[in-house]
């Protein structure tokens, strides 16, 4: 950089299903020196604290008109229609206020999966991250909350397809340089995507994570199975073939030749 010129702050942009570990994520760059929440919040991930913007969270409520639906409830993507010019004002001049603080930024929300292309032109600058996680897991989880009713194993696979693929869409429309797809299971293990994660963001990584917190639920693989073939039939979608295609990219960026985009369906 020149003598005299001001950095650009970077803003970063966090994509991925509930439950898949964009609040790690979030948590991380915040305590690395990258502002995630406008505020200090000392609850914990259980206690309610996700690690998110009230601002963007409340733009991409409005974007969808969602309220306080249920997060599975939420998956119809962004209207043509739903970008008015008062919201567009009103998210620009947020994120010149942000930019002109100095320092570098972002958010994280699960339904922004859902309202990307508004973000991608809102924040025209930004990195993503891409945070997948195995959809065994996510179904896992979904089905121990029996309050979500008898069919919440359906409804949490549609889900994670819904918000993956177009999660997926909006990786592949980056540029390499902008992009770095993270899987929860290595960013909490052994794995390199920590380290991945580190270098992306071009600063050491404060370690927020929690062993205990990594609670990968126990699958029932009949019923799993079962109900997988059976949103298969009904909607035409294969998380499974989804899940591999996941998976495939992250081993693809870890070991260099993660460049390449891979399908969306």
């Amino acid at each position: 950089m020149a003598e005299g010129m001001v950095r650009m702050p970077t803003a970063y942009i966090v994509l991925g299903m509930h439950k898949s570990g964009t609040t790690l994520v979030s948590q991380l760059l915040h305590f690395s020196g990258i502002e995630m929440v406008s505020s200090s919040d000392e609850r914990t991930y259980d206690q309610g604290n996700h690690y998110e913007r009230a601002f963007t969270n409340e733009i991409n409520k409005e974007l969808l008109s969602c309220g306080r639906a249920q997060s599975l409830d939420v998956v119809r993507p962004l209207k043509p229609g739903a970008r008015s010019h008062d919201l567009v004002r009103k998210v620009s001049a947020e994120v010149d206020r942000l930019n002109a603080a100095g320092q570098d930024w972002g958010f994280k929300d699960p339904r922004t999966c859902l309202t990307y292309d508004f973000w991608r032109e809102a924040i025209p600058h930004h990195k993503l991250i891409f945070v997948i996680r195995d959809v065994g897991e996510i179904y896992g989880r979904y089905l121990k909350k029996k309050s979500l009713g008898v069919f919440r194993g359906i409804k949490a696979l549609h889900a994670w397809h819904t918000y993956n693929i177009h999660a997926l869409a909006g990786y592949n429309a980056a540029r390499d340089e902008d992009r770095i797809v993270v899987d929860y299971t290595s960013l909490m293990g052994d794995g390199p995507d920590f380290s991945r994660l580190s270098r992306f963001v071009g600063r050491d990584l404060e370690d927020m994570r929690v062993k205990e917190l990594q609670r990968s639920a126990l699958v029932k693989p009949k019923r799993m199975q079962m109900e997988v073939f059976l949103y298969k039939l009904v909607s035409g979608n294969d998380v499974f073939d989804l899940n591999g295609k996941l998976a495939s990219l992250a081993g693809e960026s870890r070991s260099g030749a993660g460049a390449d985009s891979v399908g969306n369906g």
